[in-house]
């Protein structure tokens, strides 16, 4: 078993959105310049995110290798190409790692975030995920505690956290909360088959939870979070329907669709709090990890 083997475990294009959440909440309660000194902080809360995410997804194909022996035999483990117990101790050796750079270099308050984001993603593989709603939950905390790692790195202090004079802040990570919940829950219709009205139902979820909450606390150019919205239902719009064809890919085509959406979920948050360029950043990253996996698969 090689290193490279034990790399093909990994779902980078997931981490990617992991660590745009952290950034994203960085950015959301951070109201000084860009470059006064906290930029090592909203890059190791982005790099400990993206981390722990790939740690979790590393030790949720251990989990699954029995059941994946029989749905995905392709995949390194059942495959044979990775052994259980060495996947198992790459898993854990991401999630301390991510959880420690957050904490050694943005704070303990952050830190203390990411490894409780580590934990969350350690009780889901291994308990939550066999309930519908639990896990759902568990996987949607796991998400705003990465968010709350970034707004934690962000706030000059605890106190600039209050809801009365900094509500993107508060609100944020109950926002990524939602959306991450919804999204695992659509998640767990895959096997099912759902039907067209479900489907839409779900993608409908998806962008309620993306768009209301910035829509809400905005304080900045309210016409501005648009820029992301309209893509973000187009995408949603357009992979429920490629779901629900006869021959389609199924709800996994949404799920997919939803992963990525986190970057424009994001960039409409940038948009709401004055963030513009750094929201551009984010729709551009969003059409450029687009590109980059319909390139891979042609």
């Amino acid at each position: 078993m090689s290193a490279l083997e034990l790399l093909r475990l990994l779902r980078w294009p997931g981490a990617v959105t992991a660590a745009a959440n952290a950034a994203t909440g960085f950015l959301v309660a951070h109201s000084g310049a860009a470059a006064d000194g906290r930029a090592a902080a909203a890059c190791a809360v982005a790099a400990g995110g993206a981390v722990v995410y790939a740690g979790g997804v590393v030790l949720n194909d251990v989990a699954d290798a029995e059941r994946d022996r029989a749905l995905h035999p392709e995949r390194p483990i059942p495959s044979g190409r990775v052994g259980r117990e060495a996947a198992a101790r790459f898993g854990l050796a991401l999630l301390v790692g991510g959880a420690l750079v957050s904490m050694l270099v943005a704070g303990p308050w952050a830190g203390a975030a990411t490894a409780a984001a580590a934990v969350l993603a350690w009780i889901y593989d291994f308990g939550a995920k066999r309930f519908r709603i639990a896990g759902a939950a568990t996987l949607g905390l796991a998400r705003a505690a990465n968010a709350a790692a970034g707004v934690l790195a962000g706030a000059a202090s605890l106190d600039a956290l209050d809801a009365s004079t900094n509500a993107p802040a508060a609100v944020y990570p109950l926002a990524v909360f939602a959306y991450a919940a919804a999204l695992t829950f659509t998640s767990t219709l895959e096997e099912s088959r759902p039907g067209r009205t479900a489907l839409g139902a779900c993608a409908a979820a998806l962008f309620v939870a993306a768009a209301l909450p910035p829509s809400v606390v905005a304080a900045a150019w309210r016409a501005a979070p648009a820029i992301a919205f309209l893509p973000l239902l187009a995408t949603l719009v357009a992979a429920a329907r490629h779901a629900a064809e006869p021959d389609g890919p199924g709800v996994g085509a949404l799920v997919r669709a939803g992963v990525f959406g986190f970057l424009l979920a994001d960039a409409a948050w940038l948009f709401a709090v004055g963030r513009h360029g750094a929201g551009f950043g984010m729709v551009l990253g969003y059409l450029a990890l687009r590109l980059v996996l319909s390139r891979a698969r042609s």
